[in-house]
């Protein structure tokens, strides 16, 4: 008589780890628009970020498969931004997977931490928070990114009209930096985010 099957260990992939979508997201918040694309693939090829993915056949079999950097050699992590709801959509280019992917949600508090909210009984005379692991951001790229995108907007008609001198761009952008923030980033690094974003706004408008 054949021993029966043992049932395969319970596991919860949401408790496991994020959807790709919130990740994405999540990094982003974190490093700025212009960098979350090349971070998040950097990070599932290095395995630096763990990932899975999550299948259900047709007849609800559930099936777990760890993934690994080969799994992502032939494929990107890429971001399409439109000017209306949604304004983003995370999709993968190259093959398809046939179940959903989520990315270890420990790695991601590692490398991306979220900040924690102000407790109103930290005492006034309380040293600064110990920093939590992760990049400091020298520049706000988020709102830099929002500005760039802006001016690619023609203010007679709301529609958009990608300036042709991306260099021009970018100088006005550093001068918009310096006037806020009083400081402003590389020239090379800017001009690097114009490219990017320039190039997004003219592919979903052509």
């Amino acid at each position: 008589m054949s021993k029966p099957r043992e049932p395969s260990p319970k596991f919860s992939p949401h408790k496991w780890g994020v959807i790709l979508e919130v990740a994405f997201a999540r990094i982003e918040a974190v490093v700025g628009a212009v960098l979350a694309e090349d971070e998040i693939n950097e990070g599932l090829r290095s395995e630096r970020l763990k990932s899975g993915e999550w299948q259900i056949s047709p007849d609800s079999e559930r099936t777990w498969r760890p993934l690994n950097w080969s799994d992502w050699a032939q494929r990107r992590v890429r971001i399409h931004r439109s000017m209306l709801p949604p304004r983003t959509e995370t999709y993968i280019e190259g093959p398809e997977f046939t179940g959903q992917v989520f990315i270890c949600r420990a790695d991601l508090d590692e490398y991306y931490p979220t900040a924690a909210p102000p407790t109103t009984t930290q005492s006034k005379e309380a040293g600064p928070p110990e920093r939590r692991p992760g990049r400091i951001l020298k520049h706000e790229w988020i709102a830099i990114a929002g500005e760039i995108a802006r001016r690619c907007i023609d203010s007679k008609t709301g529609r958009v009209l990608v300036p042709e001198n991306e260099r021009n761009l970018a100088r006005q952008t550093l001068d918009w930096c310096q006037q806020k923030y009083g400081k402003e980033p590389a020239e090379s690094a800017m001009r690097e985010a114009v490219k990017a974003i320039c190039a997004a706004l003219r592919t979903a408008y052509k």
